[in-house]
């Protein structure tokens, strides 16, 4: 099962997360709004961070500042049952987030946590519920 790290940006003055609207020709889930995300490489299994910094830096050029892990007690299984999902929350990041994602062309908007749930992709509820869990502790 391939591994893929979620990035979660997290704008404080509008309480807004940042979503990439997939194009109608995307394998997985086109035409659905999911978090930007990138596959684990070999030799990265064991240090997720650097896949999260390698992929910010290819797809949205931004250097995260101030990011963690969001941790579930069970594995988040992908939509497509074919990846295991690790989800960064980043709240600072250095530079300017691209209209698009740099390598695909996909759209990039801010959602509120209630417009990231009403997706159709059913991890996007997890992650937003693992994210309503950090703010009420």
């Amino acid at each position: 099962m391939n591994k893929v790290v979620l990035f979660i940006f997290y704008d404080h003055k509008t309480h807004k997360v940042l979503s990439e609207e997939r194009l109608p020709t995307d394998i997985y889930y086109p035409l659905q709004k999911i978090f930007p995300s990138g596959k684990v490489k070999p030799g990265e299994e064991d240090n997720l961070e650097k896949t999260l910094l390698r992929e910010i830096k290819e797809e949205l050029n931004v250097i995260p500042k101030e990011y963690f892990e969001l941790k579930s007690k069970m594995p988040i299984i992908g939509d497509n049952n074919e990846s295991i999902l690790y989800p960064f929350f980043i709240t600072k990041w250095e530079g300017n987030l691209p209209a698009k994602v740099l390598d695909k062309d996909n759209i990039l908007v801010w959602e509120t946590l209630e417009e990231a749930t009403s997706s159709s992709v059913k991890t996007r509820g997890i992650v937003v519920k693992l994210i309503k869990e950090f703010f009420l502790t």
